[in-house]
């Protein structure tokens, strides 16, 4: 009996061990293969681009009100995003084009270039749907323009006013909005207008209700009067910009211009306490011959 179960523990004893040995395999091999599976995690992570997280900043609005702006990545401050900034001294890459697609609203049958940002069609297309219920028909008479359009215009505008004028009211290329493709020159809808530029005019009613209303579709009215020293631009009644339905809400609640707004959360927080102009205020005008 001592010797069958001398044999009997000597067996257990050998299991023992083999069931130990092979735990103890699997275990470090398991690490091994962890370790691995760790380095092949860092290593993509690496390789992936960095996204700010998301943030609120906040504004003062009439009374006191607390204004609130959702910032999800700071993308949408660089080409290519809705709050892409550019003005005489900031500008984008002379070889920037967005993805632009055909205008489906009513344009001048002269543009040269009869696209937008593909972005902001939809949106265009309800406000000006808008504007004709409240019968104050639309059009377009300057959409997209790329750097080479730009430089166009601005020597043609030497040629014809002098280098002064240019330089106070043509923007240089890389440095206007229309090449974002995401800024339209409006007009009152006029056959003579469809036809020819220089029939064309935006009414005071038109320019009200434009004012009061394009927040509603993402839109701003970009150069208001009375803000020259903080846009660089002259008051230009006729020149919306989409920058998206939260964005351009602040802009009218807030009364700031979109200068101001940018300055704020781009981190250069110098803001004017000047008012905006009401939309009552705005003045019939003839557009430019020449555009931003």
């Amino acid at each position: 009996m001592k010797k069958g179960g001398k044999n009997i523990f000597t067996y257990l004893l050998a299991m023992v061990l083999s069931a130990w040995t092979t735990f103890t395999f699997l275990l470090v091999g398991g690490m091994y293969e962890a370790s691995d599976t760790y380095d092949q995690n860092q290593a993509q992570m690496a390789a992936q681009p960095i996204v700010p997280p998301v943030r609120t900043v906040t504004f003062a609005g009439a009374n006191n009100a607390q204004l609130k702006l959702k910032i999800p990545s700071q993308k949408l401050l660089q080409a290519g995003g809705i709050w892409a900034y550019v003005s005489k001294t900031q500008g984008i890459s002379e070889d920037y084009q967005p993805k632009l697609a055909n205008l489906t609203v009513e344009h001048g049958d002269w543009l040269e270039d009869k696209r937008a940002s593909a972005e902001i069609q939809p949106e265009l297309k309800d406000m000006f749907t808008a504007a004709k219920a409240a019968k104050n028909d639309l059009i377009v008479t300057s959409a997209y323009r790329s750097a080479a359009d730009q430089k166009k215009l601005v020597a043609e505008s030497k040629a014809k006013s002098g280098a002064a004028y240019t330089e106070k009211y043509v923007n240089q290329a890389g440095h206007s909005e229309h090449q974002l493709g995401l800024a339209v020159d409006l007009s009152s809808f006029d056959k003579d207008c469809k036809a020819n530029f220089s029939r064309c005019s935006l009414k005071k009613e038109t320019a009200a209700w434009l004012a009061n209303n394009s927040y509603k579709y993402g839109f701003i009215l970009r150069y208001p009067e009375g803000k020259e020293d903080l846009t660089g631009i002259e008051a230009e009644s006729w020149h919306f910009r989409y920058v998206g339905k939260d964005m351009a809400k602040l802009v009218r609640d807030s009364g700031l211009t979109f200068d101001e707004i940018y300055k704020k959360i781009s981190g250069n927080d110098k803001l004017s306490a000047q008012k905006s102009v009401k939309p009552e205020q705005l003045q019939p005008v003839q557009p430019r011959a020449t555009w931003r």
